[in-house]
């Protein structure tokens, strides 16, 4: 009982988790997110800059639709971005730009031995005196043609960084960084060329978030780069993939239709969908599911407690006894009575049952030898010849039995004899007056 109660109690308490379970919040970089963490305004800039139709924010990437034309951007993935696609379509022409610190895409750039690490501890530039809040300042090649810039930057003196890290490269060309107080400078962005296309990396996403686009140069920036990616150069205008946090791909730019592929592409589908979970809560159908299933299981659990009737079980040491081991006369019935069971033993209750009914007219004590009792009660009564006869034939029959079970002889009576020694005793009964 106390196990059912707490049963029920659990199960109460669970619906109200579930009933009343708050809506998370929008996480940071979503793209609908209007919070000051969030990443609507950096997509309303770029369909302004480059046209609506040509910005597609996804939540799934099919890599096998992509032109060379087109450039991809991830800010802050949450899985791996498929190294052997992103690969083959930079090789192709394409352009893919990672902005990220502390996601996935470091296993993206790891390939290129980029790296991150610390920022200098004493920035010389940053907003308000935090170190925090650091400047990026453009980074100016000076060649024998005279100082040059990447096209991303050639219209930003500074970016205002959040919370950033920075970027170890051995080769690529350097686009922003960050100046310590010292000599020393360490990038956040970086660019360079893969096959026919171009791989740009930058380590602070919260660069391009809806408060730090309120600076000029980082909006600035921010259209620079998308730009760079489909339109800036020799290249054709082509369209610009937006994904971020937890996404989809789809195998298919590097014609690789592999199990490993589709496998990949599964991982990274339930990826995704835990990622959701874990940033929005579950899905209000997810909670009514649940309310359900629980309700059943209560109801179905209540039935079983309440409304269901039960045959006893009695326990192995309760069980009654068998009938022959209870003594008595119902035991001693069972005892005559079973197919196992001497037909001897018959003979003997009903030699007992003859001495008694003798003994009990003639006023002797029960154990009076049986023989003894007969002729005393012929003395006294006189009995039809076939009557007296077959009672001597009874008696005789009676000793045979008594000395066999004594000596432990095996004694055959059939049947037929047993039921006329107990038509004698019916005949001799009714004579005494004990008629059955």
């Amino acid at each position: 009982m106390f196990a059912r109660r707490v049963w029920v109690l659990v199960t109460l308490v669970s619906l109200s988790i579930v009933a009343w379970a708050p809506r998370a919040r929008a996480g940071a970089f979503e793209f609908a997110s209007n919070e000051w963490d969030g990443c609507s305004e950096l997509v309303s800039l770029l369909r302004r800059a480059l046209g609506n139709e040509r910005v597609l924010v996804r939540a799934a990437l099919p890599w096998g639709e992509l032109t060379p034309a087109d450039g991809v951007m991830f800010m802050h993935p949450a899985q791996p971005i498929i190294e052997r696609e992103a690969v083959a379509f930079m090789v192709a022409g394409g352009r893919v730009a990672v902005v990220d610190d502390h996601g996935r895409g470091g296993e993206l750039l790891s390939r290129f031995k980029i790296v991150r690490r610390a920022l200098p501890l004493a920035p010389r530039g940053m907003l308000r005196g935090n170190t925090e809040l650091p400047l990026a300042t453009v980074v100016v090649d000076e060649s024998a043609t005279g100082k040059q810039v990447h096209p991303t930057v050639a219209s930003v003196r500074s970016v205002a960084l959040n919370h950033a890290t920075g970027l170890d490269h051995p080769g690529l060309s350097a686009v922003l960084e960050v100046r310590g107080r010292g000599s020393e400078a360490v990038a956040v962005a970086v660019a360079g060329q893969v096959g026919q296309g171009r791989l740009f990396a930058m380590s602070d996403p919260s660069a391009f978030i809806n408060e730090m686009l309120r600076f000029p140069d980082n909006r600035q920036f921010a259209k620079s780069l998308g730009r760079y990616l489909v339109g800036g150069d020799e290249r054709t205008a082509g369209r610009l993939w937006i994904l971020g946090g937890s996404f989809v791909q789809h195998p298919g730019f590097a014609e690789s239709n592999s199990l490993r592929a589709q496998l990949e592409a599964l991982w990274g589908l339930l990826a995704m969908r835990a990622a959701e979970v874990r940033q929005r809560g579950l899905p209000w159908w997810m909670h009514s599911l649940l309310a359900v299933l629980l309700l059943g299981g209560l109801a179905y659990r209540t039935r079983r407690a309440y409304l269901l009737r039960y045959r006893p079980n009695v326990p192995h040491y309760a069980q009654s006894s068998a009938l022959g081991t209870q003594g008595g006369l119902a035991g001693r019935v069972a005892v005559l009575g079973a197919q196992s069971t001497s037909v001897s033993l018959a003979l003997v209750e009903l030699r007992l049952l003859l001495g008694e009914a003798l003994a009990e007219v003639l006023g002797e004590p029960p154990d009076t030898p049986l023989a003894a009792l007969v002729s005393s009660w012929r003395a006294s009564t006189e009995l039809h010849a076939s009557l007296a006869l077959r009672l001597d034939d009874t008696v005789r029959l009676f000793g045979h039995v008594e000395r066999a079970l004594v000596t432990g002889r095996a004694l055959e009576v059939k049947a037929p004899p047993l039921s006329e020694v107990s038509a004698v005793i019916d005949e001799v009964l009714d004579c005494l007056g004990h008629g059955t």
